[in-house]
């Protein structure tokens, strides 16, 4: 059981990886987002009861994300998330590991108005998640779904950006706050908080586990964004 709850914990680590967003969708603008995150996941069972999820240790992993302008208020974004070894958790035989890709296509409008910018966005999402074993070696899953969403953002000042990104798809549900401070023209600091949930009780989970009924994870991050 704990086994089956660290897997679906570790797919909830990330759901998109979203930095500052990329607003100019110019053809052959472009911004790529580096991560850092520390998740916090808490996983419910079909009764009710919270199985703890700190067994192995406090989970960390990164992210890597990049945005282009395809003109005509469209975009392309590819993202992929992993896991790396929890600290202060099991050696390498024996632990989880996993990685996450995402393929949008995003529709975008800049207000004429307010410094308000709003996208929204379709794409696929492709989930691997293995156990690192001594005897039978590598040991993986993979899954293929889909999302959607809206992303918001509203720059206050000249250097800070605020933003606001929510999704649903066919595995989880998406949202996540942040704010980016501009170094200069092209490097922003970023810090969010993305919460993820696996849909309670659908077949994506039962599939693996009919005990299990959701996971859901809070997750800050720090990152930087180069936009060009």
């Amino acid at each position: 059981m704990k086994r089956v709850v660290l897997i679906f914990s570790l797919l909830l680590i990330t759901s998109g990886a979203f930095a500052a967003p990329l607003t100019d969708y110019n053809f052959g603008r472009a911004a790529v987002d580096l991560f850092v995150t520390l998740p916090c996941i808490q996983a419910t069972d079909a009764n009710g009861m919270v199985i703890p999820s700190n067994a192995y240790g406090v989970n960390w992993g990164g992210e890597l994300e990049a945005t282009v302008g395809l003109g005509y208020h469209l975009a392309a974004r590819i993202g992929t998330s992993n896991s790396f070894i929890p600290v202060g958790g099991r050696p390498v035989s024996g632990n989880y590991y996993f990685s996450k890709q995402n393929y949008d296509v995003l529709l975008g409008f800049q207000s004429d108005i307010w410094p308000l910018f709003v996208a929204v966005y379709a794409g696929g999402l492709e989930y691997a998640v293995g156990l690192q074993n001594v005897v039978s070696g590598s040991n993986c899953f993979s899954e293929l779904g889909y999302h959607m969403g809206g992303q918001f953002n509203f720059r206050p000042v000249d250097n800070v950006t605020t933003y606001l990104e929510m999704a649903w798809g066919s595995l989880d549900t998406e949202a996540l706050v942040g704010a980016a401070y501009g170094l200069n023209k092209n490097l922003e600091l970023n810090l969010e908080v993305e919460y993820n949930a696996l849909h309670g009780n659908d077949e994506f989970v039962k599939k693996y586990d009919a005990n299990l009924f959701k996971i859901r994870s809070w997750i800050p991050k720090v990152g930087i964004t180069y936009k060009f």
